[in-house]
């Protein structure tokens, strides 16, 4: 900021009080009293000497109260009205011999030279309920820090006159008159708790991670449990050591020292890490916060009319050494971030293209609610596009985010989606692809046959989906219109919810072998009833990503692909966009093509027994089927239990979509 206007105002300001005339007024010399000063000096002067060598803060205040009483009980009768000067004289010679101490014997009054810095304690982690936590020590210095991660709602909104803004990082500093043994109010922030807050939250904002790498809103509060100078600097070293407490990706540590000058003309002496007294006392405030490459944040008061750049370079020079020391301990208390908490929220960050950003939001925020509330999550949405994702579920914020992907997706040719079939029309049918996006399969484009009817390929998906409501203990028969690749997987759904697998099936060659064979159809509406349909989930019947991953060294059981054997050896690229080729380590191949015949029904008991007894695996571990994502996996699970009709249809749900990812 240029200094100009602030000199035109001053300019102004000295012309408009010269053409008042004012005079300032005369200010009477005061008269001291040379005889009581000498006296009061007399009496105190050896005992002040002893005073100011005591280490321990309170026992030296207190020798320094008990003194000026001693003065004042002195000289009571004597001088009835002189208390204030009899204090002042004491004060004098206090601050005198408090300076010339530091300048002639380079000793300060708790026993360090002008270099040396105080005893350090670091403990991390000190509120386990918390997200991250510290307490720094320092001397008689000691700050409780606690931050808490929130997310993008979370942030600060700023209402200036100029234009309005948000901070997604705070630091709160409070200092309670009870951290200097006084008695006061609580509750009100004060000019000192805003000054020394803005300072700290200047000196860590410089090594917060970047927002895109890590959106959270942060927030840090620093608890002055004790002070003898330098809190504010304590807030520092606490606030960098609870930001790795809590796993924030952090550049590296901060820490923070207040450096003191003593000067007498010519003399002088640069303190580092200075106590209360020597900065009530002393010339200088100088604090400087910074990490090992450089400084973050200063702030200078001085109490004479200035330092040579000479005497300040010097100074600089012993905070940087005085900084590493602390720097030092920080680092070997805690040197790299720690595990994020289980309290703290989960978020997770996605850029998309402004212009899906309504698409995303819905009419009246219709779509992004939906999100919401089947979620659970807390979604946010900026102008430029980033969309942030926040519960304390982590799989929740994944599931969210991969909504928010197929809504914001922009189709391309050769991916592949499970939809919904939502419209039956003349020309074809729309389908939803992802949540409110559909897309139209023409007519022409159903069967690579003729088709003189939308519903004769999709009817019976709407049926099976949408009007049957089915009894526990009915006999199911599945069919579709393709190799009876939905049907199968419809099968297996059924076994999986508790349906007897005795009582489920489905219609070799489906419908296109039925129509072949010109059996009986018709395109009457079915009408529904209302049933009670009790499912009970039997999870042993799918495998996650983990278990595949541990079965790898432990061959528990054996995974069977149903891909074809291009994309199994990764000589072709995957259809999907996003996944790499290739197959997961010791499993093996069957395309499901192999077992259905041209008329689209499987082939032989016997040819199926053919195909699986050519694997060298051990026969009696139990077989778990994949395939691109998780549908044709389901033939072969099927194909199996022909030949073995003990054996429970078990499937890598996620399949390749899901282990290929890149």
């Amino acid at each position: 900021m240029t200094r100009e206007p602030i000199k035109e105002l001053i300019k102004l300001q000295t012309e408009l009080a010269n053409q008042l005339e004012i005079n300032k007024r005369t200010i009477p010399d005061v008269n001291e009293n040379t005889e009581l000063k000498d006296s009061v000096l007399s009496l105190v002067a050896s005992k002040v000497d002893e005073a100011i060598k005591i280490k321990d803060k309170s026992e030296r205040n207190e020798a320094i109260s008990e003194l000026s009483k001693e003065a004042q009980d002195a000289f009571v009768e004597s001088h009835p009205d002189s208390e204030k000067e009899i204090k002042g004289y004491v004060d004098d010679k206090l601050k005198s011999a408090f300076r010339e101490q530091i300048l002639t014997d380079k000793v300060r009054s708790d026993g360090r030279s002008t270099t040396d810095i105080r005893p350090i304690s670091i403990d991390t982690g000190v509120f386990a309920r918390t997200h991250g936590s510290a307490l720094f020590t320092r001397g008689e210095t000691q700050a409780i820090v606690v931050l808490t991660m929130g997310t993008p709602s979370d942030e600060q909104i700023i209402d200036s006159m100029d234009d309005d803004y948000k901070k997604k990082f705070m630091l709160h500093y409070n200092f309670p008159p009870y951290c200097v043994g006084e008695v006061g109010r609580i509750g009100f922030t004060s000019r000192r708790e805003v000054g020394h807050g803005n300072l700290a939250e200047r000196a860590i904002k410089q090594i917060l991670p970047e927002y895109e790498d890590f959106p959270y809103t942060i927030r840090i509060v620093s608890e002055i449990t004790e002070s003898n100078g330098s809190s504010s600097m304590a807030s520092v070293c606490g606030g960098s050591l609870a930001l790795m407490n809590a796993g924030a990706p952090s550049k590296g540590h901060v820490a923070g020292i207040a450096m003191g000058l003593i000067k007498d003309g010519d003399r002088y002496a640069v303190l580092s890490d200075i106590l209360g007294a020597e900065d009530h006392l002393g010339d200088m405030d100088f604090k400087v916060a910074g990490t090992k490459d450089g400084i973050s944040a200063i702030q200078l008061d001085l109490k004479i009319d200035g330092i040579s750049f000479e005497l300040m370079e010097e100074a600089l020079e012993q905070a940087r050494v005085g900084r590493n020391h602390i720097l030092d301990k920080m680092y070997e208390a805690v040197p790299e971030p720690m595990e994020m908490s289980n309290y703290a929220p989960k978020v997770l960050s996605l850029q998309i293209s402004q212009e899906k950003i309504g698409g995303l939001i819905g009419p009246g925020g219709k779509t992004i609610k939906k999100i919401i509330a089947d979620t659970e999550c807390d979604v946010n949405v900026d102008d430029d596009g980033v969309v942030t994702v926040a519960s304390l579920d982590l799989k929740r914020c994944q599931e969210a985010l991969e909504i928010i992907k197929a809504i914001t997706l922009e189709p391309e040719a050769g991916m592949e989606f499970d939809g919904t079939i939502t419209r039956i029309m003349t020309f074809g049918a729309f389908v939803e692809f992802a949540p409110g996006r559909e897309g139209l399969i023409h007519i022409s484009e159903l069967e690579w046959n003729r088709v003189d009817k939308v519903e004769d390929v999709v009817n019976n998906y709407l049926i099976l989906s949408d009007t049957a409501i089915y009894k526990k203990n009915d006999e199911i028969v599945i069919y579709d219109n393709s190799d009876v690749i939905s049907s199968c997987r419809g099968w297996f759904n059924f076994i999986y919810y508790g349906h007897d697998p005795k009582l489920v099936h489905i219609l070799d060659g489906g419908l296109k072998k039925w129509k072949i064979e010109n059996k009986s159809t018709d395109n009457k509406n079915v009408t529904t009833q209302t049933s009670k349909y009790t499912c009970k989930e039997n999870i042993e019947l799918v495998k996650n990503k983990k278990q595949i991953d541990e079965n790898i060294d432990k061959q528990e059981f054996n995974v069977v692909d149903a891909r074809s054997r291009e994309r199994f050896e990764g000589k072709v690229a995957e259809p999907r966009k996003g996944l790499r080729s290739g197959s997961i380590k010791n499993s093996f191949c069957l395309p499901f093509s192999e077992l259905i015949n041209e008329d689209h029904t499987f082939v032989s008991k016997d040819k199926i027994m053919e195909k699986f007894k050519s694997f060298k695996f051990d026969h009696d571990k139990n077989l778990v089927f994949s395939c691109g994502s998780g549908v044709t996996a389901s033939v072969l699970a099927l194909a199996y239990s022909l030949i073995n009709a003990k054996y429970m249809p078990t499937i890598y749900d996620g399949s390749w979509a899901e282990y290929g990812k890149n």
